[in-house]
């Protein structure tokens, strides 16, 4: 018969491994105060703001990272957040947050990886905003702007400039590229 050999800890012992989310993350967000990383910082503490807020209102310090990074609870942060009408990024943004704090936990050894942890929640990050005109809000945005009706093709704007009702008196604007060249004696050819 083997004989079972306990260790007891004593209470100085038993704090290192308890590792609470809310001082964890000041700690994180003050590293980066220092680093001058001020849209992380942002980013941090509204994370750390609302995950709060979802755990039990203001002043939480008991969260336990081992309560907080487990697949239910960050399932159930996220549907909470949908909830109180977040929109998808915000959640991707929250839960990127916290993904990375988790991965710092992982490397400070307080927490063991889980490869597939975040599999279940929303980490994608899409573009949802368009980032060009139309031709037509081009041509729109110039005739309010310039009073001028543009309806020639965009690339003569390109290669000849504005219009000529658009363009400073004394400036050698009025010239095509070519006719600029010679007055200012570039010899090179577009």
């Amino acid at each position: 018969m083997r004989k079972l050999k306990f260790k007891f800890m004593d209470k100085e012992e038993k704090n290192v491994e308890m590792v609470h989310l809310s001082p964890y993350m000041k700690s994180v967000i003050e590293r980066l105060t220092a680093d001058k990383k001020r849209p992380a910082v942002h980013t941090y503490n509204a994370t750390l703001n609302s995950f709060t807020k979802f755990f039990g209102g203001q002043g939480t310090e008991e969260m336990l990272v081992t309560d907080v990074f487990t697949a239910g609870k960050l399932k159930e942060y996220e549907a909470w957040l949908r909830s109180r009408n977040a929109s998808w990024n915000t959640v991707s943004t929250y839960m990127r947050v916290l993904k990375a704090v988790y991965n710092r936990l992982v490397e400070a050894k307080r927490l063991t990886y889980d490869a597939r942890l975040f599999d279940s929640v929303y980490t994608k990050v899409e573009a949802q905003s368009k980032r060009s005109l139309t031709e037509e809000q081009m041509n729109t945005k110039c005739t309010r702007l310039f009073s001028v009706d543009v309806s020639f093709p965009w690339n003569a704007i390109h290669r000849y400039g504005l219009p000529a009702q658009t363009r400073p008196k004394g400036t050698l604007y009025h010239l095509l590229p070519s006719q600029n060249r010679k007055e200012n004696g570039s010899t090179h050819s577009a």
